[in-house]
């Protein structure tokens, strides 16, 4: 029998390693996952080729370190098994060059429920925090409730492959044997750090240190993402003195341009003061394309957060270059007028939050009539409380260049052909993408399924769209042009 593993070349096993390795999806930023004790993160596919033969076994050894979570926490399982894997990086050296992405920091309470063992955790903690700086190949860094010493914090920054960065409550904790750092001889220019995300800031004792060191990540060259979402409340006068990003770059940094910035992610609270800050950030970043746009606060009337940044003096000055927005469809107005935006995803169109029983609808037609773009808008996303085919006549007498429309809706209706919807989708000759759910609550399963040529929603879309190359529909399935399907 021919041996199949001499009959490829290793080159070509690699590359089916990669396919089975990226059916591992991670999420942006949990930083809540140390709770499972889990200590290697791999796709069930990698641990299932390592057991077939040696051959696959040391093929497969790299994907299976690739991601690792070492969240300290009160569980002497966890704790244990942390052990075992840092004692297998002293081991084996190589292991440290697999590592890709980092999950570290402490569970909830790690250092309290169990008093006994706090000279365990920390060194436990200890531990992590040294091989950290190790690992020169490592992508992706999640750093949970946890305190930096300005040593980890520096050996962070010299990791050569760096490129996403995320804090939650981001702070330095100086020990006394340790003197104030100079971040100005961090060399910023062979940085590879492209993504930053940062949550609640605690930037007590020593404040200054730590916004120092903030900033520093700030002003990397390379940052073309940045993502601020601090813990998301409800309002309280308590809550608004809580240190944001916004803040950090407004008092430490206020003169400095972002000019690689691509994408900014941020949740904005409605205080006047801050949604200044917000706006003057605009006019340092002239290289941004997409805007994702949240209000802090849950609960309260969008309102709020509309008419402070219209206060602010916001101009097309101000976030310039942008191409994408995404965020409440009320505020997708100010930062569409004058701008070459071509993307709109809305958030659910009410004035308050759409899970609370005072949600009250506000009419789409004005809000879509305000969308003003420099360019013709081609990608639109609407969430709405409830379906209305008049909806998509106010659409199609605004934005007709339209390729890519999404229109879900809270309801539970049925969707049904009519008339109206047959006068709007004739207006609609560039759509190639469209999909319309009436339960954005609910995963479809049946959107799996096929829609056939002949199914009568098909029929009267392809003939009102000629450029229709893919149809979404909630409880039928999904339909995709066929090569040899032609419009009579």
């Amino acid at each position: 029998m021919a041996n199949y593993t001499t009959q490829l070349p290793p080159e070509t096993w690699l590359v089916v390693m990669d396919f089975l390795a990226d059916n591992l999806k991670l999420p942006e930023h949990n930083f809540s996952s140390g709770n499972n004790g889990i200590i290697l993160q791999s796709s069930p596919h990698i641990r299932t080729v390592s057991t077939l033969s040696r051959f696959f076994n040391r093929l497969a050894n790299p994907y299976r370190f690739r991601s690792a979570n070492l969240h300290v926490s009160e569980s002497p399982v966890t704790l244990r098994r942390i052990e075992e894997f840092l004692d297998l990086l002293e081991r084996r050296p190589e292991v440290k060059t697999w590592v890709r992405i980092l999950s570290i920091g402490r569970t909830s309470g790690s250092l309290v429920d169990l008093l006994q063992s706090v000279e365990k955790h920390l060194a436990v903690e200890a531990r992590v925090h040294e091989v950290v700086p190790e690992l020169r190949n490592l992508s992706t860094l999640r750093c949970g409730s946890m305190a930096f010493s300005s040593s980890l914090f520096f050996g962070v920054l010299q990791l050569p492959r760096l490129e996403r960065l995320e804090l939650q409550r981001f702070q330095l904790s100086e020990s006394t044997s340790e003197h104030t750092t100079d971040w100005s001889i961090v060399d910023q220019k062979n940085s590879s750090l492209r993504s930053l995300v940062v949550t609640s800031l605690t930037l007590g004792p020593p404040a200054i240190q730590s916004a120092a060191a903030l900033t520093h990540l700030l002003r990397q060259e390379t940052l073309a993402e940045l993502i601020h979402e601090p813990l998301i409340m409800h309002s309280s006068p308590s809550h608004q003195k809580r240190a944001t990003l916004l803040e950090v770059i407004s008092t430490h940094i206020p003169e400095y341009v972002f000019e690689g910035l691509r994408r900014l992610a941020i949740r904005l609270s409605s205080a006047d003061a801050e949604a200044q800050r917000f706006v003057d950030l605009g006019a340092r970043c002239p290289n941004l394309t997409t805007l994702s746009l949240k209000s802090w606060n849950i609960g309260s009337p969008i309102d709020g957060l509309e008419d402070a940044i219209k206060r602010s003096g916001v101009t097309s000055h101000h976030f310039p270059a942008l191409q994408r927005f995404e965020g409440h469809l009320l505020l997708a107005p100010i930062f569409t007028k004058g701008r070459p935006v071509h993307t709109v995803v809305g958030e659910v169109l009410t004035r308050h939050h759409p899970l609370t029983l005072t949600a009250h609808e506000t009419k789409l037609a004005p809000t879509v009539a305000a969308l003003k773009p420099s360019v013709p808008l081609r990608v639109l996303h609407l969430r709405v409380m409830q379906w209305n085919d008049g909806d998509f006549e106010a659409v199609a007498q605004h934005h007709p260049k339209l390729e890519e429309l999404v229109y879900k809706s809270f309801g539970g209706e049925n969707i049904r052909w009519s008339l109206q919807l047959e006068e709007a989708f004739r207006k609609f000759s560039d759509l190639k993408r469209i999909t319309l759910t009436t339960n954005v609550l609910m995963d479809d399963v049946s959107t799996r399924n096929v829609i056939e040529d002949d199914h009568h929603m098909i029929t009267n879309l392809r003939s009102s769209c000629p450029s229709l190359q893919q149809a979404v529909i909630f409880g039928l399935g999904t339909w995709r042009l066929r090569p040899e399907y032609k419009v009579r």
